[in-house]
């Protein structure tokens, strides 16, 4: 029965309170007002929701009307860089049409370091063509050789193996002309863009143009090989497309030739003067037979004793410096050059010590270009032990 006051009317006031009490709503109300950080907090949350759709849409538009697969080695690198825009534009407070000019810009960029580094994209069409052949007319092909053909055309760069490109020649798979000057070009530009900071893409400079000093050097020892040669170089450099066996093979039987002609040769016509001298009792035949056969003999003797004493030092690890050829030297040469790019292998890299070969390297007659220095030295003023490539 509702509560009652002294003068028998009901007390509107209590009944309130009790049912006020009774749903909760007896106390203070609260403040459902947001202070400063939190509307900024909320506003800053809003604007990257909306800058991520924004980029989102935009590197999805890219992809698709470029044929890029999403799970290729370029979309991953190209999401990278679409994250880094989106911190870059709401740091600094840009209108959202910045975002899409920088990505614009920066994927432009890639897509040029992508065709420079991999200028023609031999080895990738060769591979490709693997598929292309393999598979019947009329037949689905195999949908794990598709993904890899979409991994192949959407590949930036891969480590390269220098000497299967050094034995094969031009035609070999891991042999890929590298633009070099154009590359350093790009360098500069992707200085200049102090967000676009990806490892990723520093790693791919600096082992392009490792690599691509190593094919040069390569191409030019095989070119100026001992053997059979004319105006433009090596003869069997150009009917081998650069394959370093044909090369030495020509040289040897070049070699072959040429000893055996000086072998027998002079030994011949001294003994067909010295014949014809008992036949004829001409004794300027027996003449001629002593200035062809004493010269002969006595550099035969000389290059024997020097042989053998060669072959005596070199037991004991003493082969005079001498000895060695120009062709030899290069070679050794080329080799220390292939050591220090066999740094740049793996995802977690010395970047000092790669910078310490490189000098060395260098002190030894190698030639590098001067914007590894520049790039290594930016890893390494980050972290002088570890450098991780990550997109």
């Amino acid at each position: 029965m509702p509560a009652l006051n002294a003068h028998n009317t009901i007390d509107t006031k209590t009944i309130s309170s009790k049912i006020l009490s009774s749903i909760g709503l007896d106390k203070q109300p609260m403040d459902y007002r947001l202070t400063m950080d939190q509307q900024v907090r909320m506003k800053d949350d809003e604007g990257r929701s909306r800058l991520e759709q924004l980029a989102e849409e935009w590197v999805h538009n890219y992809l698709q009307g470029n044929g890029i697969s999403k799970h290729s080695q370029m979309s991953r690198l190209i999401q990278k860089v679409s994250e880094r825009a989106t911190d870059y534009t709401l740091k600094n407070g840009c209108h959202p049409e910045t975002l899409k000019t920088e990505l614009h810009q920066a994927c432009d960029l890639i897509s040029y370091i992508r065709a420079t580094a991999n200028a023609q994209y031999v080895s990738h069409s060769m591979e490709l063509a693997k598929w292309i052949v393999s598979v019947p007319e009329g037949t689905e092909p195999d949908p794990k050789h598709l993904a890899a053909r979409a991994e192949l055309e959407g590949r930036v760069w891969r480590h390269y193996d220098p000497i299967r490109a050094f034995e094969e020649g031009l035609n070999s798979s891991e042999s890929v002309a590298v633009n070099a000057d154009e590359l350093e070009e790009y360098i500069k530009e992707y200085i200049t863009h102090k967000w676009l900071r990806s490892t990723f893409l520093e790693w791919v400079f600096i082992d392009a143009l490792i690599y691509s000093e190593i094919i040069a050097f390569g191409d030019a020892i095989k070119l100026n090989a001992p053997g059979p040669s004319d105006f433009l170089g090596n003869k069997a450099y150009f009917t081998s497309k650069g394959k370093l066996k044909a090369i030495l093979e020509a040289e040897l039987y070049n070699k072959l030739a040429w000893s055996a002609g000086k072998l027998f040769i002079p030994p011949l016509l001294a003994c067909g003067c010295f014949y014809l001298a008992s036949l004829t009792n001409i004794t300027g035949l027996l003449i001629a037979g002593f200035i062809i056969g004493a010269p002969w003999l006595l550099i035969v003797s000389l290059k024997l004793v020097r042989s053998a004493l060669s072959y005596i030092l070199s037991l004991f690890g003493k082969r005079p410096d001498n000895i060695i050829t120009p062709f030899e030297a290069n070679v050794r040469l080329w080799s220390k050059m292939k050591d220090v790019y066999l740094l740049l292998k793996g995802n977690i890299l010395n970047p000092q010590l790669i910078r310490d070969e490189l000098i060395k390297t260098k002190t030894e007659g190698a030639v590098w270009k001067n914007s590894i220095y520049a790039l290594i030295g930016l890893i390494i003023a980050r972290n002088p032990e570890t450098w991780i490539i990550e997109y």
